[in-house]
């Protein structure tokens, strides 16, 4: 008896068309494979009789740079071919990766759908059947039983995957601030048998680590780069938390995480979103309910491309039925249905140092990722001020290494943060890791938001020199503060609480995911 060999793209143990056909097929007693990508499985398993060969999908390497045409002509030449060259480059990829599992000419070959039949043919198989979706009627077995002629299509009702392979969260292609690597570790660190895999575009300037890092051109232009990278996420990930709203595949399949989105389901990978800040934070309705919200003009620049670009992604976010999460809480208000994910901080890397406010004029650090968002130029004349008066030193930390600012924060005696967006993010957060004396501007609706109190004492551009002259006065009292920041952080921001909000995403049946003892 001939064995048959059932090919697929989609993820062995997500993918309805090729589980029941296998197992309608084995019920008869022929022997069967199923050659297909298993997330976190090994190269070769037996399933309930069924024999699964894994293949594995790695990500594209980084394309040889090409002459470039000019920009008009790429975006036409794009949107005019992209469907086609898409379908076209995946088959040419899947039959790359095929011949090593293929079997011998006796074996009767069975494809999943026409891309895995042309692939199949480029290979040098010639499939006797290729299988197609239809409702609920005669069951596979029906059909397995029967046999096809050569190039036959064969129905299968939908039914359940085989239960194969691990739970793999992928997240990108943002990493902002390092979070998408650092929720990775928490997960990996608090949720045994999840494997992980960051992947993202690197930032231009700030160094953050990555699993993966995408070519920046390719991840923009490279259509083949493009299909091979989609072909990975949705071969070797079986859930995928989409940052900022950006696609995952570059622009393959267009200019935001719909599509991506859309792909990724229809492959079997679970699909979440997560959002960090800007992205989708409405400088219109920031402007009414904060004080010295940074958007009051509605002209200016910023302001209003930060507001166009709310207005067209905030409607696709509203639309999305998965899970959403943000990364502080004062997004809470831009994603009211959104679950709060704290950003997380590595406290092997910041630990605390010496006491502060021991010096004479303690030094005052302001480190703004973006000085307009940060409200750093309301801030500096009432620092230049005091350094004028020989109370405080004052340091802005911009442009320098990743690696180096735990060391300078460290140093510091007091860290400003936040001033105008009236949230606290993932500097605050290392502020307080550190013991240092941590001051920002953290809105009454965001600190309500939080169960325990946060150890940042509150100041406004306008009471900044008041509270900075009350710390230099009270050091004992601005140092029990500080004392209470290393615990804050250790409960809320260290991982295991953004752990646990992502265990139900990741949670589901047959994943095996538990928490760590």
């Amino acid at each position: 008896m001939s064995r048959v060999v059932v090919l697929t793209g989609s993820q062995v143990g997500r993918d309805p068309r090729a589980a029941a056909y296998a197992k309608a097929t084995a019920a008869g007693g022929t022997p069967v494979t199923v050659v297909g990508p298993v997330p976190g499985g090994e190269d070769r398993t037996v399933v309930d009789a069924i024999e699964v060969v894994r293949l594995r999908v790695p990500p594209p390497d980084a394309p040889v740079r090409r002459p470039r045409l000019p920009a008009r002509v790429r975006s036409l030449r794009h949107r005019l071919t992209r469907s086609w060259r898409r379908e076209r480059r995946r088959s040419k990829r899947w039959a790359s990766l095929l011949p090593p599992v293929l079997p011998g000419s006796d074996a009767n070959v069975v494809a999943v759908g026409a891309e895995m039949r042309r692939a199949a043919r480029a290979a040098g198989v010639k499939p006797r059947s290729t299988l197609r979706v239809r409702g609920a009627g005669a069951g596979a077995a029906a059909d397995a039983s029967a046999g096809a002629g050569a190039g036959a299509d064969v129905g299968v009702d939908v039914g359940v995957g085989l239960p194969v392979g691990g739970t793999v969260l992928g997240i990108g292609p943002a990493n902002m601030a390092g979070q998408g690597w650092a929720w990775s570790r928490a997960v990996r660190r608090e949720l045994p048998g999840v494997g992980v895999e960051v992947f993202a575009v690197p930032h231009p300037t700030l160094a953050f680590p990555a699993d993966v890092e995408l070519p920046a051109d390719a991840f923009a232009r490279d259509v083949g780069w493009q299909v091979g990278l989609e072909m990975h996420l949705q071969s070797d990930l079986t859930h995928v938390l989409i940052e900022a709203g950006r696609p995952v595949a570059g622009t393959l399949n267009g200019r935001d995480f719909v599509a991506d989105a859309r792909r990724l389901r229809d492959a079997g990978v679970t699909v979440g979103l997560v959002f960090h800040g800007s992205e989708i934070r409405d400088p219109r309705l920031h402007a009414q309910r904060y004080e010295w919200s940074p958007f009051r003009d509605s002209k200016d620049p910023l302001t209003a491309r930060l507001q166009r670009q709310v207005d067209a992604l905030a409607p696709l976010v509203a639309a999305f039925d998965g899970p959403t999460y943000v990364s502080t809480p004062d997004l809470l208000d831009d994603v009211p249905t959104a679950t709060w994910l704290p950003v997380v901080v590595d406290l092997d890397v910041w630990t605390p140092g010496d006491e502060p406010l021991r010096r004479d004029r303690p030094v005052v650090v302001h480190a703004p990722s973006h000085r307009a968002l940060k409200g750093t130029e309301l801030i500096e004349p009432v620092l230049a001020s005091l350094e004028a008066e020989g109370l405080i030193t004052y340091r802005r930390i911009e442009g320098v290494p990743t690696a180096s600012v735990p060391a300078l924060i460290r140093d510091a005696d007091v860290v400003l943060d936040h001033f105008g967006i009236g949230n606290y993010g993932v500097l605050t957060c290392e502020a307080m890791a550190t013991g240092r004396v941590s001051i920002s501007h953290i809105h009454s609706r965001v600190r309500g938001r939080v169960p325990t109190s946060i150890p940042t004492l509150e100041a406004t551009p306008d009471t900044l020199a008041d509270v900075l002259r009350r710390v230099l006065d009270e050091r004992d009292w601005a140092r029990s503060v500080a004392a209470r920041g290393p615990e804050f952080v250790r409960e809320w921001h260290d991982g295991r609480r953004s752990a646990e909000v992502l265990a139900p995403f990741l949670r589901g049946p047959g994943s095996g995911v538990g928490h760590a003892q």
